[in-house]
């Protein structure tokens, strides 16, 4: 069976005056750097702040990505082959903290697949 790599049209990065193209994500790696370091400081729940720091949390997101060999779960699916960068909650932390570290809660996705998830909810 032969596997589709994602290749979505590049677009300019939505920093301002950045010319940096990108295909995944709304910006480029310097300033989605940025865009995580603003977006933990001022809009994020300082719980999950505080739980997504942790040393927990890291050693479990290492062996999600190891366990999902670093793609993206959804696009799978769509039979495309395409980078995780993100370990997705299936039940988000807000519902049930007590499922924050459980394996069969977490699954790797890309930004993309992430981004669109959570625009549909509302």
């Amino acid at each position: 069976m032969s596997q589709m790599i994602s290749k979505k049209p590049l677009k300019p990065c939505n920093k301002s005056g950045c010319a940096e193209l990108v295909r995944d994500g709304a910006y480029c790696d310097k300033h989605k750097n940025d865009r995580v370091k603003q977006y933990d400081r001022y809009e994020r729940n300082q719980e999950s702040r505080k739980f997504y720091q942790s040393s927990n949390w890291k050693k479990v997101r290492d062996y999600i990505k190891a366990r999902d060999d670093g793609l993206c779960q959804w696009c799978l699916k769509d039979k495309k082959i395409t980078k995780a960068d993100v370990v997705h909650h299936i039940i988000e932390l807000t519902e049930d903290m007590s499922k924050a570290l459980e394996p069969s809660n977490l699954e790797c996705v890309c930004h993309s697949c992430h981004n669109e998830h959570h625009s549909s909810k509302g």
